[in-house]
């Protein structure tokens, strides 16, 4: 609330402001001093009024049941009123109660929201333990444990828990750093795997282009091959067919007289007239009859 200036308005929005914190102090010094009674009394009526400090001491004492029996949904109600006025040290605990479900359904996601508001304010604590929640985010996905294994995601996480844990690291916090030193060993672990697959890739396209190359050279052999063989088969066949006398043996059998353009031929279903240009040479092609009728295997004209 703002107050215009004048004298007497004045007076009256400093004697305000004193009433809203009147008692802090004295509530603050009995808590320290595990007086919870005396804390709840002085504490209660600010954290009503919209204290924010007073909110968050409120919800310490009602998460640890301190002079009040101990109700974690109440803890979340003081904390959440105060973290939402911008208070660290309320979003931290928040924070914490969303990390382990207390007073609230567990939810990971909520947690880091409240841990990095806090943390963006400089709190160690919230630092630390967003920058543990990413590194444990690395350690799943560089392993797989619960969700599919992705190197480069868990590479985005071991970085932003490096980022956090160094700021919690240069309050002095010897645990953060390390873990500092934990997160960077998993980064290294994963370049060195990104760089092997990398390798691993690389050698295996110019596998594949090798291997492509040899498939192309000797698919050019092999029509080359086709194209001869083909071009040697039909001079056999028009050879053959030009040429064919009583005696020949043929692709169905022994020939026995030539009539141009006909030729009898024994086969295994008895003697049987063919057109000269559906013959061909013994063992060059198949002789097939259906009902009674010859059906060419290759029909090559002559």
């Amino acid at each position: 609330m703002k107050c215009a200036m004048s004298k007497m308005v004045a007076i009256a929005c400093l004697f305000l402001s004193m009433t809203a914190y009147a008692g802090y102090d004295e509530g603050l010094s009995a808590y320290n001093k595990k007086d919870f009674a005396t804390a709840l009394k002085e504490m209660e009526p600010l954290a009503s009024q919209g204290n924010a400090f007073a909110q968050k001491i409120l919800g310490n004492m009602y998460a640890d049941g301190h002079g009040v029996p101990q109700d974690y949904k109440e803890a979340v109600k003081w904390y959440r009123l105060a973290a939402d006025q911008g208070y660290a040290l309320a979003q931290y605990n928040l924070g914490i109660m969303y990390s382990y479900g207390r007073g609230v359904p567990q939810d990971y996601k909520e947690a880091t929201k409240w841990y990095r508001l806090a943390a963006d304010q400089g709190d160690a604590d919230a630092q630390y333990n967003l920058g543990i929640m990413q590194y444990n985010l690395g350690i799943m996905y560089s392993y797989g444990h619960g969700v599919p294994q992705d190197h480069e995601e868990a590479a985005k996480w071991f970085k932003e828990a490096v980022k956090w844990l160094r700021l919690a690291a240069d309050q002095s916090d010897s645990d953060a750093q390390g873990l500092v030193d934990k997160a960077k060993k998993q980064l290294s672990i994963i370049e060195a795997q990104e760089a092997q697959e990398a390798k691993q890739a690389e050698e295996s396209a110019r596998q594949v282009a090798i291997n492509e190359k040899e498939a192309a050279r000797l698919e050019a052999i092999r029509k080359k091959e086709e194209a001869k063989n083909n071009a040697d088969f039909r001079k056999i066949v028009i050879a053959f067919r030009r040429n064919v006398n009583a005696g020949d043996d043929s692709h169905c059998g022994l020939v026995i007289e030539v009539k141009r353009p006909l030729v009898k031929i024994q086969t295994m279903v008895g003697e049987h007239w063919l057109k000269i240009v559906q013959t061909y040479p013994a063992g060059m092609a198949s002789c097939n009859f259906i009902n009674g009728v010859y059906q060419d295997p290759l029909g090559l004209p002559l």
